[in-house]
């Protein structure tokens, strides 16, 4: 079983970025919506979506899918 229960993807685009996102489970990915092109905005709206540990981030790099570690569970 997966330790991530929420899947992030990231469209980035030179002035933006758009977001969806995904629940673990069969529920449908939904758009969260477009953001400046700014790691703090980015950011400010991941921390939303649950706990670092939970959350699993990717986008698109050229042609591959690329997974970033955006959030580092916190030590015990």
């Amino acid at each position: 079983m997966s330790q991530y229960h929420t899947f992030v993807g990231l469209d980035v685009h030179k002035s933006s970025i758009a977001i969806a996102v995904a629940r673990e489970g069969r529920e449908p990915a939904r758009f969260l919506g477009t953001v400046p092109n700014d790691m703090a905005r980015v950011l400010r709206k991941l921390r939303r979506l649950g706990a670092p540990e939970a959350v699993q981030v990717c986008f698109e790099e050229l042609d591959e899918g690329v997974f970033l570690p955006l959030f580092e569970p916190r030590p015990s």
